[in-house]
Parts: structure tokens; sequence; C-alpha cells
């Protein structure tokens, strides 16, 4: 089993690296079908018309434990996930959720998360919750179908900003100049990225920024 999120504009696609004991569903008022993956026990998959929720508590392991045998796909900085999270709930970004080998193939939004370090490997401990991307119908109590209206969590959405992936020898001037024109205006970048960035003449590789 895999786990997958992207973008649907598709800009950005991760893969999960530790998978989740359990992956938790729920759904007002849906009936539900349960299925067994891998041995992990009994997933609860929504089979009806509610809005879904899927959540999930896993950990991005640190540095020290990037080469553990289960993990799926590349290493990656734990805060780096923090960052793309962030990003992600901020600006409502329509992403897709992928569970292979599952009937989870859904278009959602990240609708909560929190991060805490955990041991002293540099690893990070997580709890993300998806909620669906999609219509709803409401009926009146007579019976008779209203207009479809947009689900609660479909909020109005910005359109996801660009980000620049910072590599070695970078500074914020030459990134101003290649892609907003102009070195003076660094510290436009840098004030977008106060959360991630406390110096704006100290960046590191790896770092991913939100350009204006």
């Amino acid at each position: 089993m895999d786990i997958y999120i992207k973008e649907k504009s598709g800009v950005r696609e991760i893969q999960i690296p530790w998978l989740p004991d359990k992956i938790s569903f729920s759904s007002g008022g849906t009936q539900f079908a349960t299925h067994n993956i891998l041995d992990l026990g009994d997933l609860k998959v929504p089979n009806g018309s509610g809005l879904r929720e899927f959540s999930w508590t896993s950990i991005f392991p640190g540095e020290n434990h990037a080469d553990l045998p289960f993990l799926k796909g590349d290493w990656i900085d734990p805060k780096e996930y923090q960052i793309i999270f962030s990003t992600w709930q901020r600006y409502g970004t329509p992403l897709r959720l992928i569970v292979t080998e599952t009937t989870i193939n859904h278009d959602v939004y990240l609708s909560d998360y929190s991060f805490d370090y955990s041991g002293g490997y540099g690893d990070f401990e997580y709890t993300v919750k998806f909620t669906d991307n999609r219509q709803v119908n409401i009926s009146s109590s007579g019976g008779e179908q209203s207009t479809p209206a947009k689900t609660t969590v479909e909020r109005s959405v910005e359109k996801t900003p660009s980000t620049y992936t910072v590599k070695s020898g970078d500074c914020l001037w030459n990134i101003a100049k290649k892609h907003l024109g102009n070195g003076a205006d660094y510290m436009k970048i840098y004030n977008l990225n106060t959360d991630i960035l406390k110096n704006p003449n100290t960046i590191k590789p790896g770092q991913v920024l939100k350009l204006p």
C-alpha cells in the first residue's frame, strides 16, 4: 500500500514515507463498508454520499532514520513537509488523496494538521485530516432537490502561490532578480516567508519559499 497526496494543479506531489497503523474515515450519517488492508486491521471506507473526512497519525522520519527499510520513496527533511502542509492549509489548495490497494482516490482539502518533535532522531510525529472537496446536494423538507451547494470547507480559494526550492549558492537577491525581475524586491520574498526565515541574509538549501 502507498499513500500519495497530489496538488490538483500538478505542481507538487508527495508520498507518505512512514505508513500509519490505521486510517480513520468519517462522514455524518453515512453507511460504511469495512475492508482489511495489508494486515493493518479493519478500515472503514465510506459507502454513501455524505461529506467524508480522512485522517491518520504517523511519523516523518528524521535524517537518522532515513535508511529504515520499510520507508516509502526518497527521504525528505520533516521540516519541508511542515512547510508544504502549512501552505496547503493556508491557501485551501485542492488536492488528490490516493491510497493504493483501496478505494480511496478522492479530491480533498487539508483541513487540519499538527506536528510534534519526537525522540532524538529528528523524527516528527504528525496528525493530518483531509475533507472532501466536492459538491453536496441539499434537499428541502418537501423532498424537492435544491440547487447544489458547495461543501462548508470549500471556502474562497486563493490561487496557489508559486514556490521556489532553495539551491546551494542561492540568495534572496538573486532569487528576486530571477523570478520578480528586480533583486531589490528580495524583502517581498522574505516578508512572505517569515515563518521559516529569521534573517533575509540566511537561507538554506531545500527550503521551499513562497513567491509573490
